[in-house]
């Protein structure tokens, strides 16, 4: 059925045909040209989970590691409201000590979606004082319990983990 739909341009079962040829998984013969060909088909159309996932293969040299495309890709499906595009591109952002206010735009959108990463990067944020914030634990406990309660999330690193913890204790402490 959906392949139906991917055959007749619909964006949406483009890309997730596309990923099921490129994966080769759930009844899909493995057919990297023709997921990846699928997946642009989408892009072009300006589905945001197309953009997406051409972006990755950008990142991961897929097609070829190109910086800039991935960049672009990333940031179109982020303004088209992929949550998942927001939280890499505030990460991006992140890793390059630069443009503070994206960084934070990106976060902040994708946290208001319910992505956990983004939750821990502004509980990081809030706790640290950084990207131009305001110390707050309140709001570095709220964002980083919200980061806590999904299991899916990726490790932090010790320190930040550590850091967290006692700012959350020491939060609930001085509340009591």
């Amino acid at each position: 059925m959906l392949l139906k739909y991917a055959n007749k341009g619909m964006a949406w079962a483009q890309v997730y045909v596309g990923n099921k040829y490129f994966n080769g998984v759930n009844g899909f013969d493995l057919g990297k040209e023709k997921g990846l060909k699928l997946i642009e088909e989408s892009a072009d159309q300006r589905d945001p989970d197309g953009l997406f996932e051409m972006a990755l293969t950008c990142k991961e040299g897929t097609l070829e590691r190109n910086e800039s495309r991935y960049m672009h890709y990333l940031k179109e499906a982020a303004d088209l409201g992929q949550q998942d595009a927001q939280e890499e591109l505030a990460t991006a952002y992140n890793r390059r000590n630069n443009e503070q206010e994206q960084i934070l735009h990106y976060a902040t959108l994708a946290a208001s979606h319910g992505n956990s990463r983004a939750c821990g990067m502004l509980g990081h944020f809030f706790i640290r004082a950084e990207c131009d914030l305001t110390e707050s634990l309140i709001l570095g406990k709220h964002y980083s319990e919200m980061y806590f309660e999904d299991g899916r999330r990726r490790p932090l690193q010790p320190s930040i983990r550590i850091q967290l913890i006692v700012s959350i204790v020491s939060s609930w402490l001085g509340s009591v």
